[in-house]
């Protein structure tokens, strides 16, 4: 019995030590006065940095993530005349991996803009339209929506996220956040690097549909998985890719 209880005891331990975990915590904290209703939400924005620990030796300790962090924030949204962060929100999150270990602190923030008088809608600045013009897609209205489930295309994978916020109009990218939290934290995207994923949420002035039998001119044929601005990803016989629309022609009508 000895023998067996040894095995299982090394097995237990090499699961453990192989195995990924992780582990979040944020708080929030104070920052511009919001006691009135003279002031609009413009957007939200997003600074994140990151430190990695070997048997715990090495990278940046807590303080200087977050100032890290703080310094991306700043650099990703310069602020106008008349604005401030607010409702700031400080997140770690501490993920676990054989003798490494890693820490991402997120820094997140309202934009707000003080004006004379006030408002009756705190938040129009989320629903200005953004324009985007596409010569495959010919869809020129802001193609994402605040909480609409969509996809990245990373390690030649679909993985959907979630639209955390609308577009931030400075740097034209949305923030997401991963459906599956073990894929990674909070990010910011460019538009035409997310996917719809659900035919459902394809208006008439996509020109592909998820389903449909496209062809290169340079490849044979392939199935289109998810729709995006200007790309698609596709399935041919050997691999998944990406493709921009304009080179493909559908065959399935």
């Amino acid at each position: 019995m000895k023998p067996f209880y040894s095995l299982s005891l090394i097995t237990l331990l090499c699961s453990l030590l192989l195995s990924s975990c992780a582990f979040h915590n944020g708080n929030m904290t104070g920052n511009a006065s919001l006691s009135t209703r003279n002031f609009e939400i413009k957007t939200i924005v997003m600074g994140t940095a990151k430190t990695s620990h070997v048997f715990g030796i090495g990278g940046l300790k807590k303080q200087a993530l977050v100032y890290e962090a703080k310094k991306d924030l700043y650099r990703s949204y310069p602020l106008s005349e008349g604005q401030a962060f607010a409702n700031i929100s400080v997140d770690f999150k501490r993920s676990y991996f054989f003798i490494v270990n890693t820490t991402v602190a997120t820094i997140t923030a309202d934009v707000v803009e003080f004006k004379e008088g006030s408002y009756d809608n705190i938040q129009t600045g989320f629903q200005q339209l953004i324009e985007y013009k596409s010569d495959s897609t010919a869809y020129s209205s802001r193609p994402f929506k605040t909480d609409q489930v969509v996809a990245l295309f990373e390690h030649n994978t679909l993985i959907p996220v979630r639209i955390v916020a609308d577009i931030n109009t400075k740097k034209d990218q949305y923030i997401v956040e991963y459906v599956d939290p073990s894929n990674g934290t909070l990010k910011s995207i460019k538009p035409d690097e997310l996917f719809i994923i659900s035919n459902n949420e394809l208006s008439d002035n996509f020109k592909f549909k998820i389903g449909d039998e496209v062809k290169a001119s340079t490849s044979g044929y392939s199935i289109v998985l998810a729709v995006g601005i200007e790309y698609l990803i596709i399935k041919s016989k050997f691999k998944t890719y990406k493709a921009k629309s304009a080179f493909m022609s559908k065959i399935s009508q």
